[in-house]
């Protein structure tokens, strides 16, 4: 139980932290109102969940040893969060009014890769986890327990953020071009953040 409290509490003061994630949510957010941010936050914790399956399958450390490969994924997810935010700075206000804003699902996949290229995401479930499960019970259940929860943590936290985010979103309805930037700008430094992330060696 105590292993359990230390674990929550630890989850919900890195879940406050302003990292790829909650910039990644508040931009969908500024973008498209809080259900789309809340979209993109339900993307963040299923990739989360990834983790975890990968960390109780003992699979996690070996794609900790792989390198190459998780740099290629890292890659990807910067450069196309750079090229989705470079798009918005750069678009011209007409056709942002008359662009057809991109399905919620689309900000879900984007956050499930969002998450699965941050290398802090991995560290995480690879090195900080271990700590918190109990050698002496069955690793299964307690990945599982520790997997709800990290849910029921974090979601509501990405939830907020994407909720002031479609607050600033509607005070800036009759500024298009500024909302845009706002969102741009939260996309570029997502990128940003994922690229001076370290990755595991």
């Amino acid at each position: 139980m105590k292993l359990w409290a230390a674990y929550a509490l630890t989850e919900l003061a890195l879940s406050f932290v302003p990292g790829p994630a909650v910039l990644f949510v508040a931009s969908q957010g500024t973008l498209g109102g809080a259900r789309r941010g809340t979209s993109a936050a339900l993307g963040v914790v299923t990739g989360n969940s990834v983790y975890f399956a990968l960390s109780a399958l003992g699979l996690g450390s070996l794609l900790v040893a792989s390198v190459r490969v998780f740099e290629v994924l890292r890659l990807i997810g910067v450069g196309y969060l750079v090229f989705l935010g470079l798009r918005l700075l750069f678009r011209r206000n007409a056709g942002a009014r008359t662009e057809r804003e991109p399905a919620r699902g689309n900000s879900f996949a984007r956050g499930l890769l969002t998450q699965l290229a941050n290398p802090k995401a991995l560290i995480f479930f690879t090195v900080v986890l271990p700590p918190f499960v109990s050698l002496g019970r069955g690793a299964t259940t307690q990945f599982l327990v520790l997997g709800v929860t990290s849910a029921l943590v974090e979601f509501p936290v990405l939830t907020l953020y994407a909720w002031i985010a479609g607050r600033m979103r509607h005070v800036m309805s009759t500024r298009t071009g500024w909302r845009d930037r706002i969102a741009g700008s939260l996309l570029v430094g997502t990128g940003a953040r994922l690229a001076l992330s370290s990755v595991p060696r």
